[in-house]
């Protein structure tokens, strides 16, 4: 306030500080295209991107680039995390995100079996199948999580970053190009 009755009225003009979510969000969507087209791949950009992201909102000493590269160890930290947000806020999810953890990690210790056995001509084709399988239900329990982490981020369906983007076509390319070859594969075989 000024003492001066003449002066034309000040506003703060500032723009308030606008917080970025402690988590990555997706939608179920992109989470899918994503993850399927690149075989899973997009998995370990998907861990790097979250804890990255809570890295900053919390400044937690966690290092994003380990747990990215190694989300079958840290994707129960990271479902934690995101559980006591939620409980701190006084909010819970459905069911203990522990489950789908578990169900991930299952999964693709089955699935590194499965594809073991599928190189060394063990079960074939069956056992390739089998790491498809697995593939579909790794990509079922790592979705599940992320609504988890959604939710604890206040965007429940993943709004904000459901379009794929630019980059996002150019990580398509090579896991599309790598499906082709192995139904060019599988087809050569069976003819």
């Amino acid at each position: 306030m000024t003492d001066n009755l003449y002066a034309p009225p000040q506003a703060d003009l500032r723009m308030p500080a606008v917080r970025e979510p402690a988590f990555y969000t997706v939608s179920d969507g992109k989470f899918f295209t994503l993850f399927f087209a690149s075989l899973g791949l997009y998995l370990l950009y998907w861990s790097w991107k979250n804890w990255r992201r809570y890295q900053r909102a919390t400044g937690a000493r966690v290092s994003p680039l380990v747990r990215g590269l190694l989300p079958l160890f840290f994707t129960h930290a990271l479902l934690f995390r995101a559980e006591e947000l939620l409980h701190e806020r006084g909010m819970h999810w459905t069911e203990p995100p522990e489950v789908w953890a578990n169900r991930f990690v299952l999964a693709t210790v089955m699935g590194v079996i499965l594809n073991g056995l599928a190189r060394s001509d063990i079960g074939s084709p069956l056992t390739d199948l089998g790491c498809l399988a697995m593939l579909v239900v790794q990509g079922l329990a790592v979705c599940k999580s992320q609504q988890v982490l959604n939710f604890a981020a206040d965007d429940p369906l993943g709004e904000s970053n459901a379009r794929l983007g630019l980059m996002d076509y150019l990580c398509l390319v090579p896991g599309v190009l790598v499906w082709v070859f192995i139904l060019l594969v599988y087809w050569a075989e069976s003819t």
